[in-house]
This record gives C-alpha cells, structure tokens and sequence, in this order.
C-alpha cells in the first residue's frame, strides 16, 4: 500500500491487476454459486480424511521427497532390524505440516487438533512392526539402546509470509541438537536424515553428519509416505522427486547471478535413486557469513545480554553510554542483573532520580519495521516490579535522528514476572518512523522505580489487542 501512495507501483497498475483477479471470479462462477455453506456436500465432515484420498496425500508425499545423499546405498532400510527414530519431527504434525494450516503461523498445535493423520514415527512403527523389527523412540537422541540405524527427523519450524523471511539460507536447528548425529556415527551406526524445510536451505554440516539424506520438504499429514520410501514397502516405490530449486553450498544469497551459479550445491533438477552409486565426499562447512553484515533476527535481548546487531545502551541528558559489564550506571539510573529464567538472564533497573535517564537497544544501521509493523508483530518482554506496589515505565521504539519521546505507558506489576505486547502499529500511530528504527526498545521511569527486564523480542500479535 505504501508503494501505491508514494507512487512506485501506478494506480494503473493495481487496477489492472484487480480487474484481472475480479475477471477470473467472475468466470468460475463465484458470486453466483452461494456461499460455500449452501453448496453441495457443505458440513459434512464425514467425507473429510476419506481413506481414497488419503491414499493420494500419501502417494504425493512420496513423489515429493528428494534423496540427496544415499552413501554405501543405505536406503533402502530393513524394517526386520531395530530402529531408532529420533528428532523433533518425529511426532508432531503441525511441524511437519508448516504454516497457514489450523493457525496462520501453524505453531502451537497438538497432534489431537489433526484427526485421519499419521506422524512420521507412527508411520516407521507401522513399517518396522509389520515387518517384524523394533522401534526406539528418543526425541533428543539422549537414548544409549542398541541400534542398527537411526532415523533423524528434524528442520524448520513452521512459518507463514514475512514471518519465515530469512536474511541468509543458514539452518539453524531449532528444536533438535543435530550435533547428536556425530553420537551415533561415532558408533559406526548409519544415520539417515529426513530433513523437514520450505525451501532449500545451507545443511552442509548436517549432510556430512549423515549416510543418507533427504529432503522431505512439508509432508503434512501423511507422514507415513516417508516410511514408504525409507523401507521400500513395495517393489514399485522409488525415489522421483527432483530439485525444483537449486541447493545452496553456502548461506549467503549473492545479488550476482554468476555467483549464486558458481555456488550451488545440488543443480536444479537433482534427485537420486535407490540405484544411483553416487558419493558425496565431505562438504565443505564453511557458511561464508563470517564477513557479511550482521542483521536482525527479530529478538533483541535475551540470556542476559543484547543479540546482534544490537546493543545495550544508557543515556541522561546530552550524555550517551555503551553498556561493557554490570553493575554499571548513567545519572540516576542503576543497571544490575538478576534472575528470570536463568542465573542473571535479566536485567535490573533502579531509577534514583526523577530525571527519566534512558536504557535503549540500538543499532549502528537503522532497521525497516515496516513490514513487521504491518504484518501485526508485538514488541514483547518479560518484567516485573520490585517494589511492592505496580510501576508505571515509559516504552518506546525510536527512528534514526529522534529524541525518542513517543512512549506508552505500560503498568508493570509488582513481585511477579509477566508478559507484555506492545502492537508495532501503536508506535506507527504514534507518529514513529517504522521504515527507520534505531533503537528497537526504549524503556524509562520516574524516581523510586524498580523492575526487572528480560526476553526482549517481536511476537506474532496472538490476541488483536494494542498491549497488555
């Protein structure tokens, strides 16, 4: 919207491009059809998770899996043997279903909210029991049972639109320690990787760490098409899928298309076969994010210290300082760690004076928020009073070259820590620069307040209120 009204996009154009959406409607017949809860077949859950279709959902899962690696040709397994199964994909569907399925971002959903599904695990046991072997199951891998393969089932978490942007193509378990692979390869066990993504990502530590690895991209509810081809339970299954994208051979997404070509790890089009004899030496495990630019994640402070690019900061007055070590102070402002969580993963505020001194998380570069802004993102943390009666802080978020005066007023409650959100929109509202943030928090009080302050990140709004 933004683009229309400074005129980068044309209102010519946005026509058009609403006159040809409207001409499709209009040809299939949908303001002319009812609504869907008049049509033909409307309410009636019986026909959903039809064992026909879902025999289609597991056949798609099949045809959609990319075998990358498959060194000493592991794949396909003896379901007779014994199998561990480890991973935080194992057993749970809305990871392995992604975003935009029971909730936008698709998180927080337990495998009960997913009738006529199937989990990865439940889909191994099925293979493996019916064939007569055993199945270990040890989602962190910590199990020391004896074992003839592992089966490690892990990737991204599930995200929908700007919220699963990413600044560079670095996996970053998230769920899962994929340093436990090295356990079990140590013991000269075969490990098999079906790594769970939505797109291509840099995995070359975690391919090394295994015999054999796939992409498995978001199966959904089905997961017991991975089984299918793990064991090749039927002669006719075999691995087809190929790479509609080319994967990466390090994390850094050049703006050359030369070198993004010089880069590639696996060509568009790549896919092994259970036959294919193809060796994938060790790769290399350089990122190449060593010299790129630091960007921000979206969490701001956490485990007692300021996360990159961002710094924690103090000012009274005229007077600015960079905060090295704790305790540490700037007017009458006392800065101390305490305890959230975690032994001092929080910090401490003491206002002695009623000058309103500053602490701020701030950045060299100023960031864009305006998507995050638009996109319904809430500034969140965790805090408390000390005191034995409520505090009021000002918080804000402040645009490059500003004195950083729009706050709210939040009321922190006494002895108790909370969570409070903050909408992004309340600060736009505010008359603050979202396109420009210097200082992602801002936080002051009057003489006489004392809170602790920790987890200090942008959320998913989850209520539709402007804050708590």
């Amino acid at each position: 919207m933004q683009h229309v009204k400074d005129g980068t996009i044309p209102m010519t154009r946005l026509d058009d491009a609403v006159r040809r959406i409207l001409r499709v409607k209009i040809a299939s017949g949908i303001f002319t059809k009812g609504a869907p809860s008049t049509r033909k077949n409307a309410g009636d859950e019986n026909l959903l998770g039809l064992p026909k279709n879902r025999a289609i959902a597991r056949q798609a899962v099949r045809e959609s899996m990319v075998l990358l690696k498959n060194n000493g040709g592991v794949l396909p397994l003896d379901a007779s043997k014994t199998i561990m199964v480890i991973g935080d994909g194992a057993d749970n569907i809305a990871k392995i279903s992604g975003g935009w399925t029971l909730s936008w971002q698709g998180t927080g959903h337990t495998n009960d909210e997913f009738p006529n599904s199937q989990t990865v695990l439940d889909g191994i046991k099925e293979a493996v029991n019916t064939a007569g072997g055993k199945v270990i199951f040890s989602a962190n891998g910590d199990s020391n049972e004896a074992a003839d393969v592992v089966i490690a089932i892990y990737g991204e978490d599930p995200y929908a639109e700007f919220q699963g942007d990413l600044e560079n193509l670095d996996f970053v378990p998230n769920g899962f320690d994929t340093n436990t692979l090295d356990k079990f390869r140590s013991k000269g066990i075969p490990v098999v990787s079906v790594f769970l993504s939505g797109r291509p990502l840099w995995v070359n530590p975690e391919i090394n760490k295994s015999d054999a690895f796939v992409a498995a991209w978001l199966p959904g509810s089905e997961g017991g098409g991975i089984s299918d081809l793990l064991f090749k339970r039927d002669p006719s299954y075999e691995f087809t899928g190929s790479l509609s994208f080319a994967w990466p051979n390090n994390a850094v997404v050049s703006p050359d298309l030369a070198t993004r070509e010089s880069t590639k790890l696996f060509e568009l089009g790549y896919g092994l076969t259970y036959e294919n004899e193809v060796i994938i030496d060790q790769l290399s495990e350089d990122s190449g994010l060593e010299n790129t630019k630091v960007v921000s994640t979206g969490v701001f402070f956490n485990k007692g210290a300021a996360v990159a690019p961002w710094n924690l900061g103090l000012k009274t007055g005229d007077l600015d300082k960079q905060i090295g070590s704790f305790p540490t102070s700037v007017g009458g402002l006392l800065v101390s760690k305490t305890d959230h969580t975690a032994q001092e993963d929080a910090l401490r505020m003491n206002w002695t004076l009623p000058d309103y001194d500053q602490l701020l998380i701030s950045a060299a570069s100023p960031s864009n928020m305006s998507r995050q802004t638009n996109g319904a993102m809430e500034l969140t943390f965790f805090a408390k009073s000390f005191k034995t009666n409520d505090a009021t802080v000002k918080i804000g978020m402040c645009s490059e070259g500003t004195t950083c005066d729009k706050t709210l007023d939040i009321n922190i409650v006494a002895n108790e820590w909370q969570e409070y959100r903050i909408s992004l929109s309340c600060f736009a509202s505010l008359g603050v620069d979202m396109s420009k943030i210097s200082s992602a928090f801002m936080i002051t009080a009057g003489e006489g307040t004392d809170i602790g302050l920790s987890q200090i990140r942008l959320e998913s709004d989850i209520d539709a209120k402007p804050w708590l």
